[in-house]
């Protein structure tokens, strides 16, 4: 009889330890899952970022190569022929400029939907 009764504590025992792990277990998932959201949110607000460089990278990586080249070329040419042409260069390596100031500055947030506003 004394024997069964040590068994069922024994087992009583070992039940409440396997408890106490169930809830650390499960308090350890719940923080793996808030740190995976997080980082998942993280990543959603990054890869926009990691595509700009990406482009802007590629660009840039054309204008270098080029960049001695048209210097000469410029200094030795006229454009005045072909001024609205010239014009629409300059406009679209502004609007980049701009974009690219703007992506320095970080996202503009919706404050009531939490969104980037494109």
């Amino acid at each position: 009889m004394e024997e069964h009764i040590n068994e069922k504590e024994a087992l009583e025992r070992e039940l409440e330890r396997l408890r106490k792990e169930k809830e650390q277990l499960e308090e350890e998932v719940r923080r793996l899952s808030a740190e995976r959201n997080l980082l998942e949110k993280d990543l959603r607000r990054k890869r926009p970022a990691f595509e700009l460089l990406a482009r802007l990278r590629k660009l840039m990586l054309a204008l270098e190569r080029e960049e001695a080249e048209v210097a000469h070329l410029a200094a030795c040419s006229d454009l005045s022929r072909h001024y609205l042409e010239a014009q629409r260069w300059l406009a679209l390596l502004e609007r980049y400029r701009r974009h690219i100031e703007t992506a320095l500055r970080g996202p503009v947030v919706d404050l009531e939907g939490g969104h980037p506003v494109v």
